[in-house]
């Protein structure tokens, strides 16, 4: 940008300074001309008061037309001259267009260069904005990853009681109905033993009446 910011300057610096000499010139021209009038003026303002009307004197003649013949050579000069100030002028013209042209298109990919930049930089602040809310549930599923993990292992834990409390009442209903059983079957015993007594020299059990001398002895009177 900045080298055709300084073609451009000296573009139009260049093109000013032809103005200038054209302006130069044709101020100059204007001077001759000027200059030739004035002394055709004269000469004419001469010739009517002598009452000679247009007879000019030798000399008088000859000034006339050195100083005409020097004009058409100023005026020569000067055409061409300012003929090629103007074709240059022309030229740097075309090239002040030029230059102006591809300025304008450097500037046109510097916009749109900066709107592609302000547009990523849009897209990475949604993406930043969407990383940190991924980041934060991540760091929400894994609390509630720890959390579940934390009731998986209580509910193991408590899973195991529950089995030793389950274990433990099975046996305490195991006991009890064994309990139940031997109590069930000594009643049934002792209510056999009184109606046996009802009959004569029946007196009871044995091992009730007597008491073996070894304890190997009382399986079998049991």
């Amino acid at each position: 940008f900045l080298f055709f910011r300084k073609t451009l300057l000296a573009a139009e610096k260049t093109h000013g300074a032809h103005d200038e000499e054209i302006e130069k010139y044709e101020s100059d021209l204007r001077e001759v001309e000027r200059l030739q009038k004035e002394y055709e003026d004269k000469l004419q303002d001469e010739s009517q008061n002598a009452g000679r009307n247009l007879a000019l004197e030798e000399d008088q003649i000859k000034e006339y037309r050195h100083l005409k013949e020097e004009a058409a050579k100023k005026m020569t000069q000067f055409s061409e001259e300012y003929d090629s100030i103007d074709r240059q002028q022309q030229v740097d013209k075309t090239n002040l267009e030029q230059e102006q042209r591809s300025q304008r298109d450097h500037m046109a990919r510097i916009q749109q260069t900066e709107l592609r930049i302000d547009e990523l930089n849009g897209k990475i602040d949604k993406l930043a904005g969407y990383i940190v809310d991924l980041e934060q549930e991540l760091k929400d599923k894994q609390s509630d990853a720890q959390l579940l993990e934390r009731e998986v292992t209580d509910g193991r834990r408590r899973c195991t009681e529950l089995e030793e409390e389950l274990n433990q009442v099975n046996n305490e209903i195991g006991e009890a109905r064994s309990d139940r059983n031997e109590t069930t079957r000594a009643q049934r015993r002792a209510e056999l033993i009184e109606n046996l007594k009802q009959f004569p020299g029946v007196y009871g059990r044995l091992i009730d009446l007597c008491e073996p001398t070894h304890k190997r002895f009382q399986m079998a009177i049991t």
